[in-house]
C-alpha cells in the first residue's frame, strides 16, 4: 500500500508539474495574446450557456447557435482586453499606490462600455444575417439597453478592479478579468437575450 501511495503521489506531482509548465508557456509573452483570445472566447460561450441554463423558462434546451454567436465575438473582445491592459500598464500614473489604482480603475470604468458594445452589437449583427440593416439595429439595441448595461458595469467592475490592479500580477490580469467577465457576461447575455426593448422590435 505504501509503495502504491508513493506511486500515486509521484504521478500527481508529474501531472501538476506539466500543468504548471503548460500555464507558464501559455501566459508567457510569446503566447499571451493567443491565450487571452482563446480564454475570452471560451468564457463568453460558457457564460451564455450558464445564462440559458438558469433561464429554463425561455431555454428548456440549450440554443448552441446563440452560444456560438457569443463565442464568435470573443476574438475581438480578447484582442481589445489584451491591448487595453497592456496600454494601461504602460501609462506612468503619478501618486501613491492606491491613487494609482484609483486612476486605473477610473480609466478602466470609462472604457467598459466599449467592451459591452462589442458583445451586444457583434451578436446582434450576427442574428440579423450580417447585413448593414442588422448592424444599424444592433447599434440601436445597444443604445436602448445602455442604462441596464451601465448598472451592471458599475456594480461589478470597480470592486473587481480594485483587487485586480492592487494584487494581480500584470501578465495574469486578463485571466483574472476573464473569470470576473464570466459573471459579467452571464448578466450581459441576459440583457442581450431577455431584456426586451419594444421600440426596436
Amino acid at each position: 500500500l505504501a509503495h502504491r501511495s508513493v506511486g500515486y503521489s509521484s504521478q500527481l506531482s508529474m501531472i501538476f508539474s506539466k500543468i504548471r509548465r503548460l500555464l507558464a508557456t501559455a501566459y508567457s509573452p510569446k503566447y499571451l495574446l493567443f491565450t487571452n483570445v482563446c480564454t475570452t472566447s471560451t468564457l463568453l460561450c460558457t457564460a451564455d450557456v450558464v445564462q440559458q441554463s438558469i433561464n429554463k423558462e425561455k431555454h428548456p434546451e440549450i440554443d448552441w447557435t446563440q452560444a456560438q454567436r457569443m463565442m464568435c465575438v470573443g476574438p475581438f473582445y480578447g484582442l481589445m482586453s489584451h491591448n487595453w491592459y497592456k496600454y494601461l500598464e504602460g501609462i506612468k500614473f503619478i501618486g501613491t499606490p492606491w491613487q494609482i489604482v484609483g486612476k486605473k480603475i477610473f480609466w478602466d470604468t470609462l472604457a467598459t462600455p466599449l467592451f459591452s458594445a462589442v458583445v451586444i452589437i457583434g451578436v446582434g449583427w450576427q442574428e440579423g444575417g450580417h447585413s448593414f440593416a442588422a448592424l444599424v439595429k444592433a447599434v440601436s439595441e445597444y443604445w436602448h439597453k445602455l442604462w441596464a448595461i451601465l448598472l451592471l458595469d458599475c456594480s461589478l467592475w470597480p470592486p473587481a478592479q480594485v483587487f485586480n490592479f492592487a494584487y494581480v500580477p500584470p501578465h495574469l490580469r486578463v485571466l483574472y478579468c476573464n473569470f470576473v467577465t464570466l459573471l459579467y457576461n452571464i448578466g450581459l447575455s441576459w440583457i442581450k437575450h431577455n431584456h426586451v426593448i419594444k421600440d426596436i422590435e
